[in-house]
């Protein structure tokens, strides 16, 4: 231990804040924080065995700056806006979450429409999924559309003297911008469909079953044979239904193992009753303990994903009111 870090140690604050660990050429190579600073940056620098993990970060070490807060709500802040400005190597850092795929409705629309999308923004619109593995989230919509005839155009509908487009014809939307339908029956399309993205299957399955026999009564059994491929993809989502649970819960479940050099973190998305996907991370980081891995993991996996209606985890996190608040 040097003798720059000999004397911060002695002079830190037992308030809380954030620390900022640096190596010799002066990068940040990790962000924490602390209920109380003194008691938390010292455990670093200790004479104690510590994991291996926390000692290979400590080995690089050069020196550290820390930042006082009024409030541990504000420490939850500042880490998190530091980590996203520096990028710390031995800070979890998921990239790949953004790439997660979503069902993307804005219901204060005038005519909602549906799309797919990896990008998250806080515009007041609902979000579906993310759709991890097995089904895709552009399958998932195009049977959508195919059971509930709402609008494949995107923007606001601007009404003319103009046809209704090819969708109108086959059957597959009723056409708002020729004023077809009313605001308010256009809506109740779009709640069944809302319904359907929330776990309600029963509905698109009665109304694809219908399609398909009507083509089928008329001899056009390409359709049919479409619809029925896209029943089985209705199938495969009633076979996610997790047993016992609601059609309307939404959970994220973690679960996370460590043999104290490296970990692991598995992550089950469960949306209206059914299993969407289940992701596995490799997780190396510096934190002191695995409740501060875990709640730095879920920092992170939150910053590029919706919170859902729970989040079930088996490790206890400490301090996990204020964390509960801050999400």
């Amino acid at each position: 231990m040097n003798l720059s870090i000999k004397n911060k140690l002695k002079n830190l604050s037992h308030g809380s804040g954030v620390y900022v660990m640096k190596d010799s050429s002066g990068a940040v190579i990790y962000v924490g924080k602390a209920k109380n600073l003194k008691n938390r940056v010292g455990q670093y620098f200790n004479e104690g065995k510590k994991l291996p993990k926390v000692q290979a970060m400590v080995d690089h070490i050069a020196d550290f700056d820390y930042f006082l807060t009024l409030s541990e709500m504000d420490a939850f802040a500042l880490e998190n806006n530091l980590i996203k400005k520096y990028q710390p190597f031995y800070n979890i850092l998921l990239k790949d979450a953004k790439t997660f795929a979503y069902i993307k409705v804005n219901l204060n629309d005038e005519y909602p429409n549906f799309e797919v999308t990896r990008r998250l923004k806080n515009d007041g619109a609902k979000y579906f999924g993310p759709y991890i593995t097995g089904v895709s989230a552009r399958d998932v919509l195009e049977l959508l559309h195919l059971a509930f005839p709402v609008r494949k155009c995107k923007g606001k509908i601007a009404k003319s003297g103009k046809r209704a487009c090819l969708n109108y014809n086959i059957g597959l939307c009723n056409a708002p911008c020729m004023g077809y339908i009313s605001k308010e029956d256009y809506k109740k399309v779009v709640q069944d469909a809302v319904d359907f993205l929330k776990g309600n299957d029963q509905k698109i399955e009665q109304e694809l079953t219908q399609k398909m026999n009507n083509f089928a009564s008329v001899e056009n059994f390409e359709k049919a044979l479409e619809i029925r491929d896209y029943l089985k993809i209705v199938k495969k989502l009633k076979e996610r239904a997790v047993a016992n649970l609601p059609k309307n819960v939404s959970y994220d479940v973690f679960a996370y193992e460590s043999d104290g050099d490296a970990g692991a973190m598995c992550v089950l998305t469960v949306r209206g009753g059914k299993l969407l996907g289940i992701k596995d991370y490799s997780v190396v980081d510096g934190g002191l303990t695995d409740s501060e891995t875990f709640e730095n993991f879920l920092m992170e996996y939150y910053l590029a994903n919706p919170i859902p209606d729970e989040i079930l985890i088996n490790i206890e996190i400490d301090g996990i009111e204020t964390f509960e608040e801050y999400m």
